[in-house]
């Protein structure tokens, strides 16, 4: 269920994305141009519905204001529901809406369609320029800009910027900062913002903060440089290239799916916007497009070569016989790795099995990964379909023999040590071959 209902939000996230092609400088030809148009309705272009018997007599401003103000109108839909819900329900016999989730949902659908809140807002900075000198609003082209109703609706788009992009980010934003403190101390806290966080791992929280981000540049796009199409469509593909970048590395989402999902529809933005340059009017070459170009290589190249020079350096001062840096963190490690194992093999098969099954899934595979390292380094003669190339080669040798005679029984009171047995070392030359053997328990548990 959660892997449907966040699917269908990305879709949304994904035609609210598309319905902004529509406001850049780009002449899409026939079929793309009417599906833009179509998409246009989620930007809150009533237009799209034929509806122009209502708007006439109606001023570009009052158009505006009635696009600009929809957001508006869900919140007043949702404290209606919540008012209707304590007078009514309770009538029935059936338990009213409680306010964090009320707030919650409210939140929710003002994150889902913020590309398009955005988007709105920053319609009276759109201009195109006229031959003669003059410039119109793109959605508007009855309003010059910088006279008449210009100026009243750029006070409304400054005003409702800063409630929906700044106001609204600012608090999801106060939110993801301080969860891991606010979750405890407020328990009602994750009941307020439960929509910042459900999707994500434990791990990644925060991650609701930076699809904002993302969402919030993506708006901003068609006011960059409003009739050359060429820089809006390379300014898209970078925001979208960086993003899917992030996305496959931190893969934020709670299932295998929705990462994949986000990241197919990164792939299809970008391809999108790549192929939109096609429709785009040619423009001199030395217009800056030069300039990008040397920067985005002399970037990379500089990037590879210092690379390239801290390893010359390294194997250089190896060479001259000088010590390898000390990992600081290699004894902190191998003192956390021997604490864990000691406390996992005073529980259970049954609290280990509780414990993993309250992982989630990128964790669940984490601890699969590291087992199967740890397995395959030591031999430890257990089922695993580890295909790894062994690195450690000889260098663990005396730990692997130490461990079969173990395991065989050939050095007495360690044999068959799984999770929940305590094993009766008589000495300290015992005490580490136990704290390695019980892995095979835990190892045991996850398998089951």
């Amino acid at each position: 269920l959660l892997t449907t209902l966040v699917s269908f939000g990305m879709m949304l996230t994904a035609v609210q994305s598309l319905s902004m092609l529509g406001q850049i400088s780009v002449s899409w030809s026939s079929p793309w141009s009417d599906l833009i148009k179509v998409l246009k309705f989620f930007a809150f272009d009533l237009e799209v519905l034929q509806m122009e018997c209502l708007a006439d007599g109606i001023g570009p401003v009052v158009r505006y204001l009635i696009r600009v103000i929809i957001p508006v109108w869900t919140v007043v839909v949702y404290l209606a529901l919540y008012g209707g819900s304590k007078l009514l329900l309770p009538l029935l016999n059936k338990a009213a809406w409680e306010w964090p989730k009320t707030v919650n949902s409210a939140a929710q659908v003002w994150q889902a369609l913020y590309i398009s809140i955005v988007l709105v807002a920053f319609l009276p900075f759109q201009c195109y320029d006229h031959p003669n000198g003059d410039s119109s609003v793109t959605e508007f082209p009855e309003v010059i800009c910088g006279e008449g109703d210009h100026g009243a609706m750029v006070g409304l788009g400054v005003l409702f910027i800063v409630v929906y992009g700044v106001g609204f980010f600012g608090l999801c934003l106060w939110a993801n900062i301080t969860a891991p403190r606010m979750s405890l101390l407020r328990p009602t806290f994750t009941l307020y913002t439960r929509f910042l966080f459900y999707r994500f791992r434990s791990d990644t929280w925060y991650w609701g903060s930076v699809l904002m981000v993302r969402s919030f540049l993506i708006a901003m796009v068609p006011i960059v440089s409003p009739d050359n199409g060429n820089v809006q469509v390379l300014m898209l593909i970078c925001i979208v290239g960086v993003f899917m970048l992030l996305q496959s590395h931190v893969l934020p989402w709670k299932t295998y799916l929705l990462n994949v999902s986000d990241t197919a529809v990164l792939l299809m933005l970008l391809l999108i916007a790549g192929a939109a340059s096609a429709f785009t009017r040619q423009v001199d070459a030395s217009s800056g497009f030069t300039t990008f170009i040397l920067l985005t290589f002399s970037a990379g190249f500089l990037t590879v070569l210092c690379v390239l020079g801290y390893g010359v350096a390294g194997a250089c001062s190896v060479a001259r016989g000088k010590p390898k840096p000390v990992d600081d963190n290699l004894e902190k490690t191998q003192a956390d790795l021997v604490h864990c194992v000691k406390s996992l093999s005073l529980l259970t098969n049954e609290n280990v099995a509780r414990l993993l099954s309250e992982l989630g899934y990128f964790d669940k595979l984490a601890v699969r990964k590291f087992l199967g390292i740890m397995s395959h380094e030591l031999q430890m003669g257990i089922r695993s379909s580890s295909k790894r190339i062994s690195v450690s080669a000889g260098n663990m040798q005396d730990v692997r023999s130490q461990l079969q005679r173990s395991m065989t029984g050939s050095t007495g009171n360690v044999r068959n040590v799984h999770t929940g047995d305590v094993a009766n070392a008589s000495s300290a030359a015992h005490l580490r071959t136990v704290d390695v053997v019980t892995t095979e328990g835990i190892v045991t548990a996850v398998e089951l």
